[in-house]
């Protein structure tokens, strides 16, 4: 196995485990639960995210998005997309890859689609590298 296979393995375990973390302490499971937001890879002007969701419910996986705006050092919008959530498994998906400006504040954020509003739990704030 490569070591980018490897890495990609060790990142995606350590987000399962982080998110049965995050979802235990919630309460409630099932349709509407909150998604889990986090960088899945990330290297040189480029991220990939996880969105994670305890139970995605009998209808399947919602449709959701991924915008992801960054900053310059005036605090004006330099770059922003939005693709959408692809999913991999029923409660593990993935968007990207954006391509960020490398050492811009970013804002991350899961919505559903025609609605710019963040879901609850679903916002990420990093360094672009």
């Amino acid at each position: 196995m490569s070591k980018r296979v490897v890495a990609t393995i060790v990142v995606l375990a350590l987000a399962l485990t982080a998110s049965a973390t995050a979802f235990a302490g919630r309460g409630g499971h099932g349709k509407g639960a909150d998604p889990t937001l986090a960088i899945a890879t990330q290297a040189p002007g480029s991220v990939t995210f996880s969105v994670l969701i305890p139970d995605p419910g009998k209808s399947g996986p919602p449709s959701y998005q991924v915008t992801n705006n960054c900053y310059d050092g005036m605090s004006q919008l330099n770059y922003s997309a939005t693709l959408p959530v692809v999913w991999a498994t029923s409660t593990v998906g993935y968007a990207g890859a954006f391509a960020p400006p490398s050492g811009e504040s970013c804002f991350t954020y899961v919505h559903v689609p025609g609605s710019e509003t963040p879901l609850p739990g679903g916002t990420f704030s990093y360094v672009a590298m």
